[in-house]
């Protein structure tokens, strides 16, 4: 019996690589029982910081059962993390902000289904080793509908994943600026994220070029869309002659990145191909790494550097 469930299981996941449905840890959080998110929280925290957690709500959401968007009030969990010298007294002192999708595997091990980006630990290193003044990181949660939030429809832009972006432009960022000693402007503003996030991040500087000046786009899954759609895109959107946020693309060649490491030159070319400065656009493949966790941990501090100039 129990080998027939193993293959059965080997059979399951084979279909779904094959057809590039697919999950990656931090999506596979969305989806995990009460048992497991309890087991999870027993961890011990690592956060480097300060790390405050809010509950904003989304007036939009995904009805799975009825596949369609419909008006509600669906609470998000958001984090916002500041450095340790952080003093919300000092009005003074300003600092960049970083808005980062599934937010609960960012900073905290204790969160995370399968480790953290360390991102709190990489901008508290560049502040003590570097001088650098520092950056407000505020993480998203990821809900139980990650892939219709995440996948764009570039073509009527009616979709739940453009609900979200709006939700994090008009609800999430004036919160945030509200509340803490923030440069509101689009030069100090940043989004990114890994996989799906990857790819919403990338379609969300693209939508919004006056908010966001970089993306951090980690194994982006551009197999969701085609290079031919973009560039239908930035045309409708005259992106060759507006703000062209720098972009830092990051993919592995192990296990599920190994389907998506083949989209990520061919995209690059084609935004340049389509009036993309060629000097605002980074791609960094590592053929080792796979779709994790730990590889994003360990190529954040480099695209970091590059994408604030360090």
């Amino acid at each position: 019996m129990k080998k027939g469930l193993v293959i059965l299981s080997a059979m399951l996941i084979a279909t779904m690589v094959g057809s590039g449905i697919f999950m990656s840890r931090s999506e596979v959080n969305a989806n995990e029982t009460h048992d497991n998110n309890l087991s999870v929280s027993k961890r011990q925290s690592t956060v480097v910081g300060n790390l405050d957690i809010v509950k904003l709500y989304m007036n939009d959401y995904y009805n799975q059962q009825e596949d369609r968007i419909v008006e509600g009030r669906e609470e998000r969990t958001i984090r916002i993390w500041t450095p340790k010298t952080y003093n919300p007294q000092d009005t003074s002192k300003r600092y960049a902000v970083l808005y980062m999708h599934d937010g609960q595997n960012c900073f905290d091990d204790a969160t995370s289904f399968c480790g953290e980006w360390g991102i709190d630990e990489t901008i508290t290193e560049f502040m003590e080793q570097r001088g650098y003044d520092g950056t407000i990181v505020v993480g998203i949660d990821n809900s139980n509908y990650r892939e219709p939030e995440m996948k764009p429809n570039w073509v009527n832009e009616e979709s739940l994943a453009d609900r979200y972006a709006d939700f994090i432009v008009n609800t999430v960022k004036p919160y945030v600026d509200a509340n803490y000693n923030t440069y509101t402007d689009y030069k100090h503003t940043g989004v990114g994220g890994s996989s799906m996030g990857g790819l919403i991040s990338f379609y969300m500087a693209m939508k919004y070029p006056e908010v966001f000046d970089y993306e951090v786009c980690f194994a982006p899954a551009f197999l969701f869309v085609s290079t031919e759609t973009v560039a239908d895109y930035m045309a409708r959107h005259n992106l060759a002659n507006r703000n062209q946020p720098r972009i830092y693309m990051f993919c592995g060649g192990m296990d599920l990145d190994a389907q998506l490491v083949g989209y990520v030159e061919p995209m690059k070319n084609a935004i340049i191909a389509n009036g993309y400065d060629p000097n605002k656009v980074v791609t960094n493949i590592d053929m080792s790494k796979g779709h994790n966790e730990s590889a994003w941990r360990i190529y954040f501090k480099p695209a970091y550097e590059w994408l604030l100039g360090l």
